[in-house]
């Protein structure tokens, strides 16, 4: 059973997984995958869903639900591989890597039965940890933007999702215990 963490870059993901991780059941892929960002959504677009003979070069034609069950059965094995080796004796994998926030739409297709957890830290904490970093962006403006981009995609992508929830870090810092017992309540 999957639990996806998102956010914006420097919003808690790294926080929010070691919270979750602190219980039995539930184990972490060790590092950020990329693997929707990189690797399913990439492939997706590959496929198209409209006319069988269409001659478009670069896109072939499958059924959404045959291509969702096939790409489902892809994450299962990775994410099975990993578990295996990592903690098998865990019910609930972990799968946290920020920029996914604007790839929900998709991972909620291909997991309509994973959790969705998005965290959300103030815009001007995160500006300000995205320009310390040697590889973020260079100006407080793209901060901002990237923050406040990753937020929509989130939040267009919530009403398809059928267990998706807000977590404000803010909120989280200031009583760990209360929100991290609701927030497994709510994980199941």
């Amino acid at each position: 059973r999957m639990i996806f963490l998102v956010g914006a870059r420097r919003s808690g993901t790294n926080w929010l997984q070691r919270i979750l991780c602190a219980h039995p059941a539930v184990a972490a892929i060790p590092s950020e995958t990329y693997l929707f960002r990189y690797g399913v959504a990439q492939l997706a677009e590959r496929f198209h869903q409209s006319a069988p003979g269409s001659t478009t070069t670069g896109v072939v034609y499958m059924e959404r639900e045959a291509m969702l069950d096939a790409l489902r059965d892809l994450c299962d094995a990775v994410f099975a591989g990993v578990l295996e080796v990592t903690a098998p004796n865990a019910t609930w994998l972990v799968e946290r890597t920020p920029d996914h926030v604007r790839h929900l739409e998709l991972m909620g297709a291909v997991y309509p039965d994973a959790r969705f957890v998005h965290i959300i830290r103030d815009g001007r904490d995160v500006a300000r940890s995205l320009l310390s970093q040697t590889w973020g962006p260079t100006s407080m403006e793209d901060a901002a933007e990237e923050w406040r981009s990753a937020i929509e995609a989130a939040r267009a992508a919530a009403p398809a999702l059928p267990h998706y929830r807000e977590v404000r870090y803010e909120e989280l810092l200031a009583d760990p215990g209360r929100h991290a017992v609701e927030l497994s309540g709510w994980l199941g």
